[in-house]
């Protein structure tokens, strides 16, 4: 994606995300969330891309997440009354 405002991730930063996630493999094209799903999953890419398509433009491509590139956002690691995780965050480019 290669936008500022959307930073990739960090070798040590996908190492601690791999302690607290699943990864998952994917041989085909496959459909990890839906347009208005209220709970969804922080994924990371590690190979391949992630497309977010437009479904009313018949599935153009708004964005694809490449190779430490991740769907979600920080608040998806906010504590729920407990311990919390704390996320290596790389130093500004």
């Amino acid at each position: 994606m290669k936008d500022q405002r959307f930073t990739e991730l960090n070798t040590r930063q996908v190492k601690v995300l791999k302690e607290f996630g699943a990864v998952e493999n994917y041989k085909e094209r496959t459909q990890v969330f839906e347009l208005g799903e209220k709970e969804y999953d922080f994924f990371v890419v590690l190979e391949g891309e992630v497309l977010i398509e437009d479904p009313y433009n018949d599935g153009a491509v708004i964005v694809a997440y490449e190779r430490f590139e991740f769907s979600g956002d920080s608040g998806m690691f906010l504590p729920v009354k407990h311990n919390s995780m704390r996320l290596p965050v790389p130093e500004p480019a």
